[in-house]
């Protein structure tokens, strides 16, 4: 066997070996790595149905996340709804509110969001103040209105 073939075979053995090791030390770890990234990016949420506008003939509901439970206060005045993030008695902040009107004297703005209408009633959706909390539940609160929107029932 020359020189040449002996160096060839020495530099192909080379590789295998240095491939099997970088494929055993690489893999395994980031199939778990992926894995693990997968579980904390996937958050089971579950929801409970408030409804409001009870003492209406206007009745509706929305699915609020578990997760908002003793972060939050309802305050119904009339046809307005509106859903506070509640950090002690002093510190609320509305997140949004949800009015009805019939639909003959409802006056569209800029601010209303149309999420429903039944029998001549019109509901709308309105963002609140969004003062600014310094901490994680409020933005994660506020984050999650645009999809608890989407969960609005009319009830008759």
């Amino acid at each position: 066997m020359n020189k040449k073939t002996f160096l060839i075979l020495i530099i192909i053995s080379l590789v295998l070996i240095a491939f099997y090791f970088f494929k055993k030390d690489s893999t395994p770890e980031g199939e778990n790595i992926l894995s693990e990234e997968r579980e904390q990016a996937v958050e089971i949420v579950k929801y409970s149905r408030i409804n409001f506008f009870l003492s209406s003939p206007h009745k509706a509901s929305l699915a609020i996340p578990d997760y908002w439970e003793g972060n939050y206060r309802v305050k119904e005045n009339g046809n307005k709804v509106a859903f506070y993030y509640f950090e002690g008695v002093l510190n609320e902040s509305e997140l949004f509110s949800i009015s009805f009107y019939p639909e003959k004297e409802y006056q569209e703005n800029t601010e209303d969001i149309i999420i429903g209408e039944s029998d001549g009633i019109i509901f709308v959706f309105r963002n609140g103040e969004n003062d600014s909390f310094d901490n994680d539940m409020y933005f994660k609160m506020l984050d999650s209105v645009t999809e608890l929107i989407k969960s609005f029932k009319i009830s008759k």
